[in-house]
């Protein structure tokens, strides 16, 4: 594996390890689900972190995706993610149980439940992000045509379409800001793979697009983002 992209940072900015690293994982991506491929992520992000390495395991949001690919019933949707989340975070364990203990203390892995109750800006950007869904027809439509082109394997409705978006506004946070946890700063995203989604998310941060958002998104923290695979 090797360094495919770099986001709002460059390789000697990288090299000077100003930053620490995030890692999410999340249900539906089959690279994740891979030992293999986990270990490398992990072991490469330690390497390469300032400080510490922050893991998540993306589950509670994943309910959004799992409705529309899924015509069970609405407890059976969370237990299938409650079931899925508890068997990447066993995978996920297996591997750092494998590192020295000093290794192991510079490690946190978390679900999406204890990520957005403890980063202090989750909470407020989501709903800002949501209202600007809700009131700005543009900027739907920049989110949709995301998610449109970022789904390749099945077709959905158009209801389905804007139902998908909730995924992409309930990770906006993470995407746009990075992470907050403990008074620890995770600035830096490492991911296998760049998606029109994603692609949308940092063109705004670069105000590339949608000018007006992008005034009111400001003062917000901006991530990097690394592509990794």
């Amino acid at each position: 594996m090797k360094i495919r992209k770099f986001y709002n940072t460059n390789l000697e900015d990288f090299n000077l390890k100003n930053d620490n690293i995030f890692i999410t994982f999340c249900l539906g991506n089959k690279f994740f689900k891979n030992k293999t491929n986990i270990k490398f992520y992990i072991k490469w992000a330690l390497e390469n972190t300032k400080d510490k390495v922050l893991l998540l395991i993306a589950d509670k949001i994943q309910i959004t995706n799992y409705k529309i690919r899924n015509s069970s019933s609405h407890n059976a949707i969370l237990n299938r993610i409650e079931r899925d989340s508890n068997e990447l975070k066993k995978l996920i364990n297996e591997v750092i149980c494998e590192l020295t203990p000093y290794k192991q203390s510079k490690i946190e892995l978390i679900n999406w439940k204890e990520y957005e109750t403890n980063d202090p800006n989750y909470y407020e950007t989501t709903i800002n992000i949501y209202k600007f869904f809700k009131n700005s027809t543009e900027f739907k439509n920049e989110i949709l045509k995301s998610v449109k082109k970022s789904i390749l394997d099945r077709k959905f409705n158009d209801y389905q379409y804007k139902f998908l978006c909730d995924y992409v506004l309930d990770e906006f946070a993470l995407c746009y800001s990075g992470i907050e946890y403990k008074n620890i700063y995770y600035k830096t995203l490492v991911y296998p793979y760049s998606d029109s989604v994603l692609e949308f998310v940092i063109k705004l941060q670069n105000n590339l697009i949608l000018p007006k958002i992008y005034e009111r998104l400001k003062n917000l923290k901006k991530s990097k983002t690394i592509i990794l695979n």
